[in-house]
């Protein structure tokens, strides 16, 4: 017995899990960002990252001393994260020197801020956007 069926159209609206990005994922760019900060006496507090809805994720490496990351510039300028090169009790999270950490997610701001001078502080973040929007470049992290 056989029976002819008519096609039916099929538009499938998002992928299922393990299935290929459609083709909006497909063009969007993805930017690595890096960039170094440097904290002096006259500036012991600055932002790493600016709220971005499309960051995918940063790292952070202190380089030269401890560096005290946190979410407002307010918080940075604490006197325990600036005065007191012990940072024995700290206003954020501590990062030691030569440390990396990753920040998955992360569209937040992030300040950081040091009590030794001069510190240097790796910041690479990654930003995927649609290509029309980087016409101009990527822009500041």
């Amino acid at each position: 017995m056989s029976e002819d069926y008519a096609p039916i159209r099929v538009h499938i609206a998002s992928a299922a899990p393990g299935m290929a990005p459609g083709p909006a994922a497909r063009h969007q760019l993805a930017h690595l960002l890096p960039r170094t900060v440097v904290l002096t006496a006259d500036e012991p507090v600055k932002q790493l990252l600016r709220p971005d809805p499309h960051r995918e994720y940063a790292i952070v490496i202190a380089r030269t001393n401890d560096v005290v990351l946190t979410e407002t510039r307010g918080d940075g300028q604490a006197p325990a994260n600036t005065a007191d090169a012990t940072l024995a009790s700290p206003n954020g999270g501590v990062i030691p020197h030569d440390v990396e950490i990753s920040l998955p997610s992360i569209t937040s701001e992030l300040w950081a801020a040091a009590a030794t001078y001069p510190t240097r502080v790796t910041v690479l973040s990654c930003v995927r956007r649609e290509p029309a929007a980087h016409a101009g470049g990527p822009g500041p992290a």
